[in-house]
């Protein structure tokens, strides 16, 4: 059980194919990915995105993610070493 900080109203949560990662968009035009191999409460990395609010995710696969929302276009975001 870990409570993490969204920013803003949360919009979409998703858990990678895997179950390793946790990723959740907010109101604020973040994107927030959870890596809980070790455990909770995890490591978590912020994406600010240069865009409208994302209100859906869908992962590609463990080290792919596309969110899309108010921006009426899809954003790729890929897991580069141990960076999104």
């Amino acid at each position: 059980l870990a409570e993490y900080d969204a920013g803003g109203w949360v919009q979409a949560v998703k858990w990678s194919p895997s179950g390793n990662h946790l990723a959740f968009v907010s109101q604020n035009s973040t994107l927030t990915v959870v890596d809980v191999t070790q455990g909770a409460p995890g490591v978590t990395q912020t994406v600010y995105i240069n865009d409208l609010p994302l209100r859906d995710l869908y992962w590609v696969s463990d080290t792919q993610i596309v969110g899309a929302g108010h921006g009426c276009k899809p954003l790729l975001f890929e897991l580069s070493g141990s960076t999104w």
